[in-house]
């Protein structure tokens, strides 16, 4: 931070007050270190993409993939999301 002091009725006072750089967000670190590393997401992703395969393998033939199918996909896919989004 950059500032000029001048004097007020109440003593020194900032003017001119300039951020030179944004703190480090401590949230931001926090989600960082809980991410999984990349060498862990790549067979994750792999395994998704297999999984995937069988609900467009569905589609190809006409037809939706059924509940008990479409619902763990969905929520791997959030997960997912979530991870990506970090």
């Amino acid at each position: 931070m950059e500032f000029g002091i001048a004097q007020g009725r109440r003593g020194d006072q900032a003017l001119q007050v300039r951020l030179l750089d944004a703190p480090p967000s401590v949230t931001r670190a926090q989600a960082n270190a809980k991410r999984k590393k990349p060498d862990e997401m790549a067979p994750i992703v792999e395994d998704l993409i297999r999984v995937l395969d069988g609900v467009g393998e569905a589609y190809r033939h006409g037809r939706h993939p059924d509940r008990r199918t479409a619902q763990p996909v969905a929520k791997l896919l959030r997960a997912l999301a979530d991870e990506l989004d970090g």
